[in-house]
């Protein structure tokens, strides 16, 4: 059901975007997709970005041990199940109507969510443990924080493990 919430909010707000589009450009219904990626069974966030969709959702279970890169738009990431996390780096780049949602990142050699020219909600998100700052948003870029919790980030940061 959340799957289908979140599918139907970007759904929404990629109609209402499009409303001065031209009429030829309407005609064309958007390309949904939903992904379940289960970590701790081997399965890669990377992978089920490549899926082809106008629109994705990727639901993540387990914990994730990849660093990523965003350059597509209209991706949620959102976490399902037990204490789902991403250990490692989530580069946002020029990607627009990016979500993150309901998970822990952690543990990343640089910034947990590093965004450039990108616009983007983190909603229930964690950014813990990470070697520079939980969330770093520059160059251009939007960031709309919603109950978003960071700690222990920074180069001091005393827990710092190794992948």
């Amino acid at each position: 059901m959340r799957t289908l919430q979140i599918l139907s909010a970007v759904l929404l707000a990629t109609l209402t975007a499009s409303a001065d589009a031209p009429s030829a450009r309407r005609a064309e219904p958007a390309k949904s997709g939903a992904v379940r990626v289960d970590c701790d069974r081997g399965k890669k966030i990377a992978e089920a970005l490549e899926k082809p969709a106008d629109e994705l959702v990727i639901e993540i279970t387990g914990t994730c041990r990849e660093d990523l890169v965003i350059r597509r738009d209209r991706v949620s990431l959102v976490g399902a199940g037990a204490d789902p996390a991403l250990v490692g780096s989530l580069f946002l780049d020029g990607a627009s109507g990016i979500l993150l949602e309901g998970f822990t990142i952690r543990d990343s050699e640089t910034s947990g969510v590093h965004a450039h020219g990108a616009h983007f909600v983190a909603r229930n998100v964690v950014a813990e443990d990470n070697a520079r700052a939980g969330f770093n948003v520059l160059n251009g870029s939007t960031a709309i924080l919603e109950e978003v919790t960071s700690v222990r980030n920074g180069s001091s940061s005393p827990s710092r493990k190794s992948n």
